[in-house]
């Protein structure tokens, strides 16, 4: 089915408006006299959460999953630790909040902290990565949540195996192996990015390599620092057809503040994107179930994001749909499609994370 409403994170950290992150849904369907705008706004009941990724209570790696319903969205808080659990199959136009987990709880449960990504694993339980410990020190790994009741089942690794750091992660159950990428030492890489830190280790560089059934890690890859990267894969590259591109925004436009003097995949520096004028990069996607709309948001984290993008903080984010052609190829901003963010009844937010109420891609 088409995507009817879209489902978007929105914070008001780090922009100096003493506002809630709150749920966003948009409406998508171009038959609707509310299309392309903010329909509903659930805020939550706390300040400076930093919503930033969510997730389903069920998803298509499930066994079950033809029998079982979108209808909740889980909400890890990014700072605080806090997880919402939202009920969007009720009135899907109209979440609303269905369980709260306190921090204390993650902290006392787990000690873990910094949540991330939230994923369905294969028996329904929601898997969710973290990148520290309760104060802030390099900690990776993941927590469990009960995939009915909502209620935190502990740390879903072995002690003697926890990651120095964490971010996102995929699995694949027929092949019984899960990945999961490094992160960032929170209470450091909080303050903002700084050369100097990627010297200390404060950015990891490893994928981290699971058995999923066992709950072991099985290896890890060390990447290396990309300034000085060189060599080729570690494994076999899989199908590659060549590249496409759009440009929806970054630095390296023209007249901007960065200069390219080689780049062998740009010929020019693009124009500066206006549809509004466009700040920030492109961060999050989403693409529809037909693979024709792919749905981009530009706001990462709110504290790089005023770090490199100040006018992104105080303009705000926006939400923008990419044309695919699907039969020659090709990618186009739909110029006809735009959420301002900017125009927020509580001032300009930062939007992040995509879903779709008829499932996601």
């Amino acid at each position: 089915p088409r995507e009817e409403v879209a489902y978007v994170t929105c914070t008001y950290r780090e922009t100096g408006i003493d506002q809630p992150d709150f749920l966003a849904t948009v409406d998508l369907n171009p038959c609707s006299p509310t299309y392309g705008q903010v329909i509903h706004r659930l805020p939550v009941p706390n300040l400076k959460d930093e919503l930033h990724a969510s997730g389903w209570s069920t998803g298509s790696t499930c066994p079950d999953n033809a029998t079982r319903k979108w209808s909740k969205l889980v909400l890890p808080s990014l700072i605080s630790s806090r997880i919402y659990v939202v009920d969007v199959g009720s009135q899907c136009r109209t979440p609303r909040l269905y369980k709260t987990i306190e921090p204390v709880d993650v902290f006392w449960t787990c000690n873990k902290g910094y949540l991330n990504v939230p994923r369905t694993l294969p028996n329904g339980d929601i898997l969710i990565a973290n990148s520290g410990d309760a104060a802030g020190h390099g900690k990776g790994g993941f927590i469990v949540l009960d995939g009915e009741t909502f209620e935190l089942k502990g740390n879903w690794e072995h002690e003697s195996e926890v990651p120095p750091t964490g971010y996102d992660f995929w699995y694949q159950a027929r092949h019984n192996v899960l990945v999961s990428s490094a992160g960032a030492v929170p209470r450091i890489a909080g303050r903002g990015f700084r050369p100097e830190d990627l010297k200390k280790g404060v950015y990891g560089r490893r994928l981290n390599v699971w058995n999923l059934s066992c709950r072991r890690l099985k290896g890890a890859a060390v990447l290396g620092c990309s300034a000085g990267a060189g060599g080729g894969w570690v494994t076999r590259q899989g199908v590659c057809t060549g590249s496409l591109q759009v440009f929806v925004g970054g630095l390296l436009l023209r007249c901007g503040p960065v200069t390219v003097c080689r780049d062998e995949e740009l010929k020019s520096q693009p124009e500066p994107l206006v549809v509004k004028r466009v700040y920030g990069g492109p961060c999050k996607l989403q693409l529809s179930l037909d693979g024709k709309r792919l749905y981009v948001t530009n706001s990462f984290y709110s504290t790089w994001d005023k770090q490199f993008y100040p006018n992104l903080v105080k303009e705000g984010s926006a939400l923008l749909q990419i044309d695919v052609d699907t039969q020659k190829g090709g990618l186009t901003v739909n110029k006809n499609f735009l959420v301002d963010f900017g125009k927020e009844p509580n001032g300009p937010c930062l939007a992040h994370e995509i879903h779709f109420s008829t499932g996601d891609s």
